[in-house]
């Protein structure tokens, strides 16, 4: 039911935005003090009617097309099967398409930030038949790497070092806070926390 709802606001404001948008801009004309409202409103009013004038002839026409397809069919025989699928209902893995395929635009836009090293075989001009080759990427991302990888790895280096004060002797964790004592002490003194 909430879905149902939805949709049925959803295409109540599509198909009849003057019902809707009315009396929003009457709201908006009063909080703003905004004079001859509703010659303003009207020309936002005919141009949301317009798009809805057209996006009720194309449902229309859409419904049309789908029920002459029905009693079109309705003695045929009709065959269903799988969708391509990207080449995966294929035999081989070569007629397949990667998820590379599909982001390669995307990735060429964001070269600067990924830096994807591509290694390509050369074909010559001449070979009419090339042997079998490969086609490899190596995405490297300059964020994780100059962002994430290089603070953490300095925290993580520095953290090896004070590991070395962990001796498992019971004299040096003693004189540990010892030493941590006499340094709140000097900085109390002069006044420095």
């Amino acid at each position: 039911w909430p879905h149902a709802v939805i949709s049925a606001l959803i295409l109540g404001i599509g198909l009849l935005p003057m019902v809707f948008a009315t009396p929003d801009f009457e709201m908006i004309a009063q909080w703003f003090n905004i004079a001859d409202s509703q010659l303003t409103s009207s020309v936002y009013i005919m141009n949301l009617q317009n798009i809805s004038n057209v996006s009720g002839i194309f449902i229309g026409l859409t419904i049309i097309l789908l029920i002459w397809r029905k009693l079109h069919l309705k003695n045929k025989p009709t065959e269903k099967g799988q969708t391509w699928g990207c080449g995966y209902t294929a035999p081989k893995a070569t007629l397949q398409y990667t998820s590379t395929s599909y982001a390669d635009y995307i990735s060429e836009l964001a070269q600067p930030v990924l830096h994807v090293n591509k290694k390509t075989p050369v074909i010559e001009e001449t070979d009419l038949f090339p042997v079998s080759a490969t086609f490899e990427t190596t995405p490297h991302d300059v964020i994780q790497e100059k962002w994430i990888d290089k603070p953490t790895g300095i925290v993580a280096e520095w953290l090896k070092k004070m590991a070395r004060m962990q001796t498992g002797r019971i004299e040096h964790y003693i004189l540990y806070a010892f030493a941590f004592m006499i340094l709140i002490f000097i900085l109390t003194y002069f006044n420095l926390l």
